[in-house]
């Protein structure tokens, strides 16, 4: 970005998934507690060949790291926002009990 015009130029467009998933089993002791299912090595990113236009939607707030949740999904029970985004859009009790995305 050029601070004086404030133009935006695209250097590269990039796209990566990361997905976790964790086992925990609440009866071990602390910081044994969980266990790495996905696989540890992150899948490649992919570098396209010509660059995308950034929507406008990602040029203003929620930014990704302001809107990152973590929500507890037990075997059994109901989900729990464990931690919230630091900048709501939505409400954050009707997100907790959306499905969970499988890719």
């Amino acid at each position: 970005m050029d601070l004086e015009s404030k133009d935006i130029y695209i250097l590269r467009t990039v796209e990566w998934k990361k997905i976790i998933e964790i086992s925990v089993d609440p009866k071990r002791q602390r910081g044994r507690r969980s266990t790495l299912i996905s696989d540890p090595s992150p899948e490649q990113p992919t570098i396209y060949e010509e660059n995308l236009p950034i929507p406008t939607c990602a040029l203003y707030p929620p930014t990704a790291n302001s809107a990152q949740v973590l929500v507890w999904r037990p075997t059994s029970g109901q989900p729990t926002l464990v931690v919230p985004p630091k900048s709501i859009e939505i409400n954050t009790t009707n997100y907790a009990h959306l499905p969970l995305a499988r890719y």
